[in-house]
């Protein structure tokens, strides 16, 4: 199926004449964009059923658990993002190893289907529209970050160094386990 509008195919064929290295620098740049969004999805979004967080990232609390449940999300989109370069750039990777794994695959008996009905761009586009929708309903999740707090954690974070210095200086190793327990809760 040829694309709507050949102009990255021929930016990137027309750059790749007068400067090799810069063709496949576009098409990477542009694979690392849409990796780096997907990213940014799992640490906005993350995985949610309905409006109950699954498993959030966020900043030292987020469990192992959660982390290889993203990287797995993120590890899924891979195979995506690579399939809609491959169709964007269909005549700059025309000879590629991949568009050869691609069309292997768009022949299969079962994959057939999805392809002559272009059913993944569909649900590509679905979930983008049910997401802007999302977004432009349940408005802005981030908080901007506050000025007084950050004092009052750096001012916390001197005075339990004030306290770890004198319980070295104390005899008791007993005060010393308690106050440290004290410390870690």
């Amino acid at each position: 199926d040829p694309s709507a509008s050949p102009f990255l195919n021929i930016y990137i064929i027309q750059f790749q004449h007068w400067f090799p290295i810069f063709g496949s620098m576009t098409a990477v740049s542009f694979a690392a964009f849409l990796q780096l969004a997907v990213m940014k999805g799992c640490f906005k979004f993350g995985i949610r059923f309905f409006l109950i967080d699954l498993h959030p990232l966020k900043f030292n609390k987020t469990s192992t658990h959660s982390f290889m449940c993203n990287l797995a999300i993120y590890l899924c989109t891979t195979f995506s993002v690579v399939h809609l370069l491959v169709n964007a750039f269909a005549e700059y990777a025309r000879y590629t190893d991949i568009a050869g794994i691609f069309i292997q695959v768009r022949y299969l008996d079962f994959f057939t289907i999805f392809f002559d009905n272009r059913i993944f761009e569909i649900l590509f586009l679905l979930f983008a529209a049910l997401t802007s929708i999302w977004f432009a309903f349940s408005g802005p999740r981030d908080r901007p970050a506050s000025a007084a707090k950050l004092r009052a954690s750096l001012l916390a974070d001197s005075s339990s160094i004030e306290m770890r210095q004198n319980l070295s200086s104390s005899s008791s190793k007993y005060i010393i386990i308690h106050r440290l327990l004290l410390l870690m809760r």
